[in-house]
């Protein structure tokens, strides 16, 4: 029987690892404070690519060109949704939002001080520590 070489073994564990990776699940980095007290900066997380549509209070990672990085985040409202963050509160289609701690509270409210109506295929984003993250009121 023929022995198999250890090169072919490498290739096809990198191959291998590339595919999962690439199509199933990946690691990822938390890195800075934007997520706390659910993640904590230099955590690791692991990723999977092969969820459906998120849906409010569902935690997502996206690439975010103006950071140019990957950034983890909380979806709070998805397409259809309307939102506001209203004295400090967030608020989807005209309720108090469930999505996230019933103790956040936001200061800088940003592009959603007025009502915001989502699109299909738009989602709005926020990060558990309110006043550290940079996120969809930004945009």
């Amino acid at each position: 029987m023929k022995k198999v070489k250890p090169l072919f073994i490498l290739l096809t564990i990198l191959l291998f690892t590339f595919l999962v990776s690439k199509y199933c699940y990946q690691l990822c980095l938390i890195h800075g404070k934007s997520m706390e007290p659910t993640y904590h900066s230099w955590q690791l997380t692991l990723i999977d690519k092969r969820a459906d549509a998120p849906k409010a209070g569902t935690v997502v990672a996206v690439r975010c060109n103006a950071l140019n990085a990957v950034i983890v985040k909380r979806v709070v409202a998805v397409p259809g949704d309307s939102l506001i963050i209203k004295d400090g509160i967030l608020y989807v289609n005209g309720t108090k939002s469930t999505a996230i701690s019933p103790a956040a509270y936001y200061q800088n409210a940003g592009i959603a001080a007025n009502i915001i109506h989502l699109k299909e295929s738009e989602y709005f984003l926020l990060g558990d520590n309110c006043a550290e993250s940079i996120d969809s009121r930004s945009e």
